[in-house]
């Protein structure tokens, strides 16, 4: 018998080559399709980036087809059972909903099948130092990157925006890559102005959610892995700088407080984050009117958005839908329905967590979830993170085995002939 550790660059010559792709391609994608627009290769759609997306999935469900799990056969069908109910209920089909979560059954079933930190630390290091050089060369190379992106215009054609939004002629960034005036930058603003870089990500705010996610993973890390942690707990640090990403700069303190705290403790103190969210939006909803631009007025309105919802809405079988913007909580509920939020939240709380690692980034992607949903509608159902996010939570919490010095060699006592575990012949 052999080291039980899997891999899935042994399954075939391009089957490594094949996940590097993908997990790249749900980051960056967007950015690619801009690239096509700004250049007259392709022009942009809602249509051409659905089937973007559709190509990414199914290159996920290729790679998991001879090892998928009956638990995800299992979550696949009675999601997609819950949401046909709600759609027939309503009497319209909304595929937004199926596709908000599949992202979550697909890319952790790769992360767990792939069960290897050390390829799943390259590929995201890999990620991490692409993301930072065009972030860069955003930075000092403003208008270079805006002619060849023009995120503006991707988003035009896209329609995610207006073309009389624009707040200058010839506009060529995405809408927040300024702060407006009076509002000043809040990180560094007399090294970048009031520029706000979106490298590879199309926006400042999904850049600094990626910043958020790669510190929360570098933090997960052991001890015994400081240069990997300084890797992405620096450059996420970095990211946040240059996008300016008041989210991240605010999330960095409680990953960095609960990373000192005992593992047992921080998975009790995640699990009650959500309920504890939802209680604190509703009460503020509750004694508090108006709305203002601000952190505080945000959330009142998210609070009362909550408060107002009437029993169909919060089952999920309410056919007239507020869009809910900003407000995470009130989207999620309408969208899926208490119900399943619950059953989610309570699969979410059993995944298994062998090591502290997987306890870590457990914890962490929890605080994150309940945290964006306070303050964004949708980023956390956004491919070009949330992939990312429930990749590495899928990697680490089924990498049970310690990293050998010479992985490739039998167990002592063992034959060197390989076992074939699923199809799939482990090294």
């Amino acid at each position: 018998m052999t080291d039980s550790r899997l891999y899935l660059a042994t399954r075939s010559p391009y089957s490594g080559k094949i996940l590097a792709l993908t997990l790249i391609s749900s980051v960056c994608y967007l950015a690619v399709l801009s690239f096509l627009n700004a250049q007259g290769i392709l022009r942009a759609s809602p249509q051409v980036v659905g089937l973007t997306e559709l190509a990414i999935y199914g290159a996920c469900a290729a790679m998991l087809l001879r090892s998928v799990t009956r638990l995800t056969i299992s979550a696949f069908l009675l999601i997609a059972a819950w949401l046909c109910f709600m759609w027939l209920y309503r009497g319209e089909v909304d595929p937004k909903n199926f596709r908000d979560l599949l992202i979550p059954i697909l890319f952790l079933a790769l992360g767990q099948k792939i069960a290897d930190t050390r390829t799943a630390d390259k590929l995201i290091k890999w990620l991490l130092f692409i993301v930072v050089g065009f972030g860069l060369v955003e930075v000092f190379f403003l208008e270079w990157y805006s002619s060849i992106f023009n995120t503006f215009l991707f988003y035009v054609n896209t329609g995610a925006t207006l073309e009389e939004a624009a707040m200058f002629e010839d506009q060529m960034l995405t809408l927040n890559g300024f702060r407006p005036e009076g509002m000043g930058r809040t990180i560094l603003p007399a090294v970048f102005g009031q520029h706000r870089a979106s490298s590879l990500l199309m926006e400042p705010v999904s850049l600094g959610n990626f910043a958020v996610l790669v510190v929360a993973y570098g933090l997960a890390k052991e001890s015994s892995a400081l240069r990997d942690r300084a890797i992405f707990v620096l450059g996420g640090l970095l990211l946040i700088a240059i996008a300016d990403s008041r989210f991240g700069l605010m999330m960095v303190m409680p990953l960095l407080i609960l990373r000192v705290l005992p593992v047992h403790l921080i998975s009790y103190l995640s699990a009650a984050l959500p309920l504890i969210g939802m209680f604190a939006l509703m009460s503020l909803g509750s004694i508090q009117a108006g709305y203002a631009d601000s952190f505080t007025g945000r959330l009142i309105v998210s609070g009362r958005a909550l408060v107002n919802m009437e029993l169909p809405m919060w089952l999920g079988l309410d056919p007239n839908l507020p869009t809910f913007g900003d407000m995470g909580y009130a989207y999620a509920v309408s969208r899926f329905g208490l119900p399943l939020c619950a059953l989610l939240l309570a699969c979410f709380l059993l995944i298994p967590t062998p090591t502290r690692e997987a306890q870590r980034i457990r914890a962490f992607v929890l605080v994150y979830a309940s945290m964006i949903l306070l303050v964004s509608g949708t980023s956390l159902f956004a491919l070009k993170t949330a992939g990312l996010m429930w990749f590495m939570l899928g990697v680490l919490s089924a990498d049970r085995f310690p990293v050998r010095a010479a992985a490739r060699e039998p167990l002592p006592g063992t034959l060197a002939r390989p076992q074939r575990l699923g199809g799939v012949t482990p090294v």
